[in-house]
């Protein structure tokens, strides 16, 4: 029975040391970046490796029973979307996640307000109707993914004010057109 315990122990969990002789139980497989995040949310967010039993260690390095672990941190360092394959926990997975959708709604901020400054310098109104069409145009199914796309750069501005432009100039072609219509219809009478 001990034998078969032991086996089945080994099979899901691992047991790591903190450097203050602390144990910590994660599940086979995790990994530096895992065990940061264990310890606490800023710590995994500023991890750039460890030392593992004196070792220097990337934050994939998977953790094994008995290592100690002493994680190594720098305030330049912040949470990426490859770190989501990086790690196996769900603590992990889940403060990678809010930390990515947090930075995405701060940036998505930053470019709406330079959409609509640059609108207002464009002189053309904001409607739901040109964000509809900005969407379409880009293949985009959010405004905070449009907005987020123009705080990162991946839309260009200019090619943007031109889509803007050549919508406003097909409405003002219909708009002549039905006009020309009507004055020939008056003429006709």
């Amino acid at each position: 029975l001990d034998d078969r315990l032991s086996s089945s122990c080994k099979s899901d969990k691992i047991y790591v040391f903190t450097p203050n002789g602390d144990l910590k139980q994660l599940p086979v497989g995790a990994t530096v970046l895992d065990f940061a995040f264990d310890i606490h949310t800023q710590i995994g967010s500023c991890c750039s490796g460890a030392n593992v039993n004196g070792k220097l260690q990337p934050i994939r390095y998977e953790l094994h029973s008995g290592d100690r672990v002493e994680i190594l941190t720098n305030k330049k360092q912040s949470p990426k979307a490859d770190w989501l394959s990086v790690v196996t926990t769900d603590k992990a997975k889940n403060r990678i996640k809010r930390f990515l959708k947090d930075q995405e709604m701060k940036e998505a901020e930053l470019g709406s307000a330079l959409f609509y400054r640059r609108l207002k310098n464009w002189k053309i109104t904001y409607t739901d109707r040109l964000l509809s069409d900005i969407l379409k145009e880009y293949n985009l199914s959010s405004g905070i993914e449009f907005y987020h796309q123009i705080a990162t750069e991946k839309i260009d501005i200019n090619r943007l004010k031109d889509f803007i432009l050549s919508l406003s100039e097909e409405k003002e072609i219909k708009i002549d057109r039905v006009e020309d219509e009507g004055v020939k219809t008056d003429k006709s009478t």
